[in-house]
C-alpha cells in the first residue's frame, strides 16, 4: 500500500493560516452589525424573530439570519383639505398637521409593510396621510362651526383620540395633532 506525504514548506504554511486569518477576520466583520438608539431592530433567524428593540448589536450568521431597522424618529405630516364639509353644511379650508413615530415595531413591520424585508423602503406616509383625512373629514361632518370655534381644544382633542385609534393598528403612536389653519369657504 502507497502512502502519500505532504511536504509543506514553512512559508506556504504561514501564507495559509495568515489567508485563513484574513478570511475569518472578514466573515466576522461582515456578520457584525451595531446599531444606534434612535432605531428599532428586528433580528430574524430562518424567519424567526430572535430579538425587537431599539439599538443594539449582534452578529449575522450568514444565510440564517436577516434583520430589518425602523427609525424611532418623530415624523411631521401635513395636510390641507379645500372642500371638507361640516355638519351644519358649510365648507370649510382647513390646515393639519400631525407628529408622530413608530411605537410597535411588531405590529409597523407586520401590518404596514406586509411582514417582508423587500418592502421595508415602503412609505409609509400615504397610508397615515390617508387616515388622516378619512378620520379629519368624518369628525368634521359631526361638528358645526361655532362649535368648532367656541370648544377648539376639545374638538383637537377628539380628532387626536379619533386619529390615534386608528393607526394604534399600524403600530404608529401620535405625539401631537394641530390645526393651524380654519376658515369657512363657502356657506350652504
Amino acid at each position: 500500500m502507497m502512502q502519500f506525504e505532504i511536504f509543506t514548506s514553512p512559508l506556504m504554511l504561514a501564507i495559509e493560516l495568515f489567508a485563513m486569518a484574513i478570511l475569518l477576520i472578514l466573515i466576522i466583520k461582515m456578520g457584525y452589525k451595531k446599531f444606534k438608539t434612535d432605531v428599532y431592530v428586528i433580528h430574524f433567524r430562518r424567519g424567526r424573530i430572535k430579538y425587537v428593540g431599539l439599538g443594539g448589536s449582534f452578529f449575522l450568521i450568514p444565510f440564517l439570519d436577516n434583520y430589518v431597522a425602523i427609525s424611532s424618529r418623530l415624523v411631521k405630516t401635513t395636510l390641507k383639505l379645500d372642500d371638507a364639509k361640516l355638519g351644519d353644511g358649510k365648507t370649510v379650508k382647513i390646515e393639519s398637521f400631525l407628529i408622530w413615530q413608530v411605537k410597535d415595531p411588531k405590529k409597523y413591520y407586520y401590518k404596514l409593510l406586509g411582514g417582508s424585508p423587500k418592502f421595508i423602503n415602503k412609505d409609509p406616509l400615504p397610508i397615515v396621510k390617508k387616515h388622516m383625512e378619512e378620520v379629519l373629514r368624518k369628525t368634521l361632518l359631526t361638528a358645526n362651526y361655532e362649535e368648532i370655534l367656541r370648544y377648539q381644544r376639545r374638538f383637537i382633542m377628539r380628532m387626536q383620540n379619533n386619529l390615534g385609534m386608528v393607526l394604534e393598528k399600524y403600530g404608529i403612536g401620535i405625539s401631537r395633532f394641530g390645526i393651524p389653519k380654519f376658515s369657512v369657504v363657502k356657506k350652504s
